[in-house]
């Protein structure tokens, strides 16, 4: 635990981007805001895999459109070219309930173009055995 690095505040701020590149960070978990007016979910994802070192493993749970479809394939082939995206697999439906968006997790390796040659693996992760409750809290 005392390698984790918790900093709140704006992950485009300069000034905490700095500081985590001087940190010089290898991994990254990140599950980003969705429908954003201003920056889309793939974008904080090209943010996070360009703070992590060469090499680094970057894993995010955005929508699914982030990874097929034609919704985001200029930020996707955007990323592609500088890193290479290793695996993406389905989450169960309604794993964020009440919400209704159907999400995956992917998971890429910072700094290290994608080889076209190589396959990706993709996972259909639906059915994961347990069973959802549905409460709704009220707070």
């Amino acid at each position: 635990m005392e390698n984790l690095i918790f900093i709140k505040g704006d992950c485009f701020n300069s000034k905490i981007v700095k500081e985590l590149k001087e940190k010089n960070i290898n991994i990254g978990l990140i599950n980003p805001p969705y429908s954003q007016k201003d920056v889309v979910e793939l974008e904080f994802v090209e943010h996070l895999l360009d703070i992590l070192t060469i090499g680094g493993i970057g894993v995010v749970v955005v929508p699914m459109s982030c990874a097929i479809g034609t919704k985001f394939k200029e930020v996707r082939e955007r990323l592609l070219k500088k890193h290479t995206l290793k695996a993406v697999f389905s989450m169960p439906d309604e794993i964020f309930y009440p919400t209704a968006t159907n999400v995956c997790v992917m998971v890429w390796e910072a700094h290290n173009p994608h080889n076209e040659m190589v396959e990706t693996f993709f996972g259909y992760c639906k059915d994961d055995g347990f069973e959802k409750k549905k409460i709704c809290w009220k707070g």
